[in-house]
């Protein structure tokens, strides 16, 4: 198995995770609630990803964005409701882990391609947080509480 393959199997297994009873670890709404902050974070490219560009269409409407909206307003509006409503704190920490050992600490931008193209993602300069400002130079998948 491929270092990518790999890598994607490691994930499916960290959303899929199961109680010692058999039930879910982590809820479908647990980890749609979350999956808005990692598209926005990494600049996932959802084109063609129904059930992403569902998910992430649910959530601008939650967020209720007025049509004439800045980098700076909406990040801020994102991490106002990501403190309001923050993500399940395990498969958050979990979440981090996977991603800090992927990039062994750091987010390396060559590992982090090899990751995406295994995965089947496109990562492209005009992900949804470009030009936007953040205080280490973009949107944390840590959700600010």
């Amino acid at each position: 198995m491929s270092a990518g393959n790999e890598d994607n199997a490691r994930l499916f297994a960290l959303f899929t995770q199961r109680n010692p009873d058999g039930t879910p670890r982590f809820s479908k709404a647990d980890i749609r609630h979350y999956m808005p902050l990692i598209v926005l974070s990494t600049g996932i490219d959802i084109t063609g990803l129904s059930d992403l560009q569902r998910v992430m269409s649910e959530f601008v409407a939650k967020l209720q964005l007025p049509a004439d909206l800045d980098s700076a307003t909406f990040t801020r509006m994102v991490q106002t409701y990501y403190r309001k409503h923050p993500p399940n704190p395990e498969l958050e920490r979990q979440f981090l882990a996977f991603c800090r050992s992927l990039a062994r600490g750091e987010l390396d931008a060559a590992k982090v391609q090899t990751y995406a193209k295994a995965a089947g993602i496109k990562l492209t300069d005009q992900s949804p947080m470009k030009g936007m400002t953040r205080p280490t130079g973009g949107m944390s998948l840590r959700a600010r509480r």
